[in-house]
Order: structure tokens, then C-alpha cells, then sequence
């Protein structure tokens, strides 16, 4: 019994030994990376960063935080955000973002507030911190700047590494409330009833921390399965593959399916999306190609991109979409 009571209070000595060493090494390494992106030129500040969960877990707590990109005119500040992982699990974390935050985005402010917005985030333990799996959420997420809102629940995005260098990337929102203002004559509901997306990005280099701190991974191809809206009466479906070039355009085909579509344009035109000119010259011109495919209401389309344009057939509609 005696040698038993030794073994066990050796192991909690142990134990705590362990644990002490593991938090101050997260600690320094926070610290780190914040000395880091001050030296790249950043306004990386916080007012207290703590460190608790004795002892099983290493949960950092940081209040009065920002982080500011000058570059890019990126500004994230966060009254309190949280980094959950447990001692013994050292590639596994969970973020937890406050009930309210600010970003700034190209100098636009956006207000966010949720409820219960959390990621959880799997990567290889080692230097690189290679991701392999990644789960966003969000009960209730609502955006808020002066040029416009929006608000959704049940929101949840997916990302798992499907192959060395590819991701795929799913997600979904119910209840999703565009802002902006609606036609009198189409009414149409609060909510959409569907909004989700599924997507393979292969990348030019697997995500991970030292990739993402040196140059962002490029997308070198993208195979959409689907991507739907359903807004009352107006559906919209996507899907297609394609390559992207060295230059950013994509190279491929997408097939288009829009149900009501001169109702989008209306709607386009009303939240200024589109100008009205725009969106009754586009009217004009897709009046035809709805009628072949049977009904004048459906739009049924194949878009091609090649050589940096996009085309109907063998008609030139513009520049092809391009991943900056």
C-alpha cells in the first residue's frame, strides 16, 4: 500500500510538472507570435493574456484585442477571445469568439454579433501545423455596416483535407436574412430556405502555419458540386470545374440553373447590385436562351471560361471570373 501511495504521488508530481512545462511553452509561444507580426509591421496589442486549466487543459483566455494589417487595411479588435485545448491533446484546438467584435475590410466596418460562434481546428503537431480538419460555427451570426446587414443561424462551414495539397470545403446556413431592400410586386419571404455549397480546392501547398505566415497557398483548381440559394420562389444552382492559371483565371465550365431569373435581375436592380441599365440589357439578352431550354421562366446555362473570357456557346460575355 505504501509503494502504491509513492507511484501515485510520484505521478501527480509528474503530472504537474508536465503540464506547468506545457503552459508556459503555449504562453511563450503566444507571446511570439504576437512580438512576430509587430516586427512585420502590425498593430498586434492586448490588453491581458491568461492562461488556466490545471490539469487537463491549456486554456488561453485574451482580452482587449487587436490586430490590424496595414497592408491590407485588415482590422480585427475583440473585447475577449478564447484558444480551448486540452494537455494531452496538443493538435486540437477549439476558438471561441465574443457575442460582439468588429472587422475591417478593404476600410469598411463591419459589426458582427453572434451567438455561440466557435471553430474547431486539427492539425499535425509538429513545427508546420499542417490542417487537416476544420469546423466553423455559429448559432446566430449577424453583420452590420453602413452600406449594408445580414443575418442567418445554424451557420456551419467544413473544411477537410481531402489529398496532399486539396480541401474539400462545404457549408450551410438556415434562416440566412439578406439585407436591402425587396420588390413590392415579388414578395418574397424573410429567410432563404436553403443556402449551402460544396467545393474541392486543390491548393499549390498544403495549409499550415508556415504557409499561411509566408505566402497564402494559391488555388490551382476548383470542382464545384454544387452551390444552391433558395429564396421563395427564386432558386439559383451551380456547379463546374475548373483550372485556375498562373494570371488567376479560371479555365473550365460551370452549368447555370436559375428559376425565376428576371426576378433576380429585378431584385439585382432594386438593392443596386446591378444598375437597372445592366440588368435590363442582361434581360434582353438571356430572353432567348431561356426559351430554348423550354421554359422562358428557367434558365438552364453552360458557361465556358478560356483564354480569360467567359463564353455562351460561341458568344463572348465578358472577362472570366479571377482568383486574385
Amino acid at each position: 500500500m505504501k509503494h502504491l501511495a509513492i507511484a501515485v504521488i510520484v505521478a501527480a508530481l509528474g503530472w504537474s510538472a508536465w503540464w506547468f512545462y506545457a503552459a508556459n511553452r503555449h504562453e511563450a509561444a503566444l507571446e511570439a507570435w504576437f512580438e512576430e507580426r509587430r516586427a512585420d509591421g502590425w498593430a498586434a496589442e492586448y490588453d491581458s493574456l491568461e492562461l488556466r486549466g490545471f490539469p487537463n487543459r491549456l486554456d488561453t483566455t485574451v482580452t482587449g484585442l487587436v490586430l490590424a494589417d496595414p497592408q491590407s487595411g485588415t482590422v480585427w479588435q475583440a473585447p475577449i477571445f478564447q484558444i480551448l485545448m486540452l494537455s494531452y491533446k496538443p493538435g486540437h484546438a477549439i476558438f471561441v469568439w465574443p457575442h460582439s467584435q468588429t472587422l475591417t475590410l478593404a476600410g469598411r466596418e463591419w459589426v458582427i454579433d453572434s451567438d455561440r460562434m466557435r471553430a474547431s481546428v486539427i492539425y499535425e503537431p509538429n513545427d508546420e501545423m499542417t490542417l487537416t480538419r476544420a469546423n466553423f460555427e455559429a448559432e446566430v451570426l449577424n453583420l452590420a455596416s453602413v452600406d449594408g446587414s445580414a443575418a442567418m443561424s445554424a451557420l456551419n462551414v467544413a473544411l477537410a483535407q481531402s489529398g496532399p495539397q486539396s480541401y474539400r470545403l462545404t457549408s450551410a446556413a438556415d434562416g440566412y436574412v439578406p439585407g436591402g431592400a425587396r420588390p413590392a410586386d415579388f414578395p418574397l419571404p424573410e429567410s432563404l430556405s436553403a443556402l449551402r455549397a460544396d467545393l474541392t480546392v486543390d491548393l499549390d501547398a498544403p495549409l499550415s502555419r508556415a504557409a499561411l505566415e509566408t505566402a497564402t497557398p494559391r488555388p490551382t483548381r476548383l470542382d464545384l458540386r454544387l452551390a444552391e440559394a433558395i429564396w421563395g420562389g427564386l432558386e439559383l444552382k451551380l456547379a463546374g470545374a475548373a483550372d485556375v492559371t498562373a494570371a488567376g483565371n479560371l479555365d473550365g465550365r460551370t452549368t447555370l440553373r436559375a428559376v425565376n431569373w428576371r426576378e433576380m435581375l429585378k431584385l439585382s436592380a432594386t438593392t443596386g447590385t446591378l444598375p437597372g441599365s445592366v440588368a435590363a440589357t442582361l434581360e434582353q439578352a438571356l430572353d432567348l436562351a431561356a426559351g430554348l431550354s423550354g421554359n422562358a421562366e428557367t434558365l438552364d446555362l453552360t458557361l465556358d471560361f478560356k483564354r480569360g473570357r467567359t463564353w455562351l456557346g460561341m458568344i463572348p460575355l465578358g472577362p472570366a471570373p479571377q482568383i486574385p
